[in-house]
């Protein structure tokens, strides 16, 4: 089946990016969404993918691979924020954040 949405152009380019940075696209983003809402198998398996994909970020924070002093407290603070809202955290500094905020810097985590 063919769904017709009528959505804002800026808002379907920054969606792109986002699908762009998760290596999918914006159809299959929608897809796994609608899937989700309506409790489907293919939703089920998201969901597991998500929580697969979680439990790695984890283990990659428990050996130490984002140090104390470094990006460990970042990563650990955004996953917990994510995790609790379903949200979107964007980790960088002041210089970068232009650049952060039109996807072409900076450490994105999402749901």
């Amino acid at each position: 089946m063919n769904l017709t949405l009528s959505v804002d152009d800026n808002l379907v380019e920054k969606a792109r990016q986002v699908a762009s940075r998760q290596g999918t696209s914006l159809q299959a983003l929608v897809r796994q969404y609608i899937e989700t809402l309506a409790g489907s198998r293919e939703g089920a398996a998201l969901v597991q993918r998500l929580e697969e994909q979680w439990r790695e970020a984890d283990k990659h924070l428990r050996d130490g691979q984002f140090p104390a002093g470094s990006m460990g407290p970042k990563i650990e603070a955004a996953a917990q924020f994510v995790r609790a809202t379903g949200g979107e955290v964007l980790i960088t500094d002041v210089e970068h954040l232009r650049d952060a905020l039109a996807g072409k810097d900076g450490t994105r985590v999402v749901a």
